[in-house]
C-alpha cells in the first residue's frame, strides 16, 4: 500500500569536474521544500515507510553519459549518503525508464558508497539499509555531456501490507 508519492524533475548540469557532483535543485512536487530548500524532498511519511520506490525517467544524454544518484541524510541535511543509484545513460536517443526498491534492512555485505558531492554508489545499485526523512539527487555528468536533459524521477513511500484471515 502507498503512503504518499513525490516528483523530482530536474535538467542535468553539464559536465561535471572529476569526483563532484550537481545536486537537484528544482522544488520536489508534493513535499515540503522548507526549511531544506528546493531540490530536498523532506517528509515525515518516509520515516513510516517500510520500502521506497523509485521510477525514474530519463531522456538519453547529448555527446556523453550520465548518472543519477538518489542520497539519503540520516541527521537533518548536515550529510549526505549514498541509497540508490540508476544504471548509467548513455547517448542512443530516446528515453528510458529503470524502476527500483529499497527495503529497511540491513546491508548484508559491504558496499562502496559515497556521499555529499562525491557519490560513489554502483550503477545499478541499491543498499537495502535506513534511510533518513531527507532525499536528494546528485548527478555525475560525464565528459561531453550537454546541460539541459530532462530528469524525472517518482519516489513512493509503501508500507508493509498486512494479511487478513477469512
Amino acid at each position: 500500500m502507498s503512503i504518499a508519492t513525490w516528483y523530482f524533475s530536474e535538467n542535468t548540469p553539464a559536465a561535471s569536474t572529476a569526483g563532484t557532483a550537481a545536486i537537484s535543485v528544482n522544488p520536489v512536487s508534493g513535499a515540503s521544500q522548507l526549511p531544506y530548500g528546493p531540490g530536498v524532498l523532506s517528509a515525515v511519511d518516509l520515516d513510516n515507510a517500510a520500502s521506497l520506490v523509485f521510477v525514474g525517467k530519463f531522456a538519453q544524454a547529448v555527446g556523453g553519459t550520465y548518472q543519477v544518484v538518489i542520497q539519503t541524510s540520516l541527521d537533518e541535511g548536515n550529510s549526505w549518503q549514498d541509497l540508490a543509484s540508476f544504471p548509467v545513460v548513455t547517448t542512443s536517443g530516446g528515453t528510458v525508464q529503470y524502476t527500483g526498491t529499497v527495503a529497511q534492512g540491513y546491508p548484508t555485505a559491504f558496499v562502496a558508497t559515497g556521499g555529499g558531492t562525491a557519490p560513489a554508489l554502483a550503477a545499478g545499485s541499491v543498499i537495502n539499509a535506513a534511510w533518513g526523512n531527507k532525499l536528494r539527487l546528485a548527478f555525475i555528468a560525464n565528459a561531453g555531456t550537454s546541460a539541459g536533459v530532462g530528469v524525472s524521477v517518482e519516489v513512493s513511500a509503501k508500507q508493509m501490507g498486512t494479511r487478513r484471515n477469512g
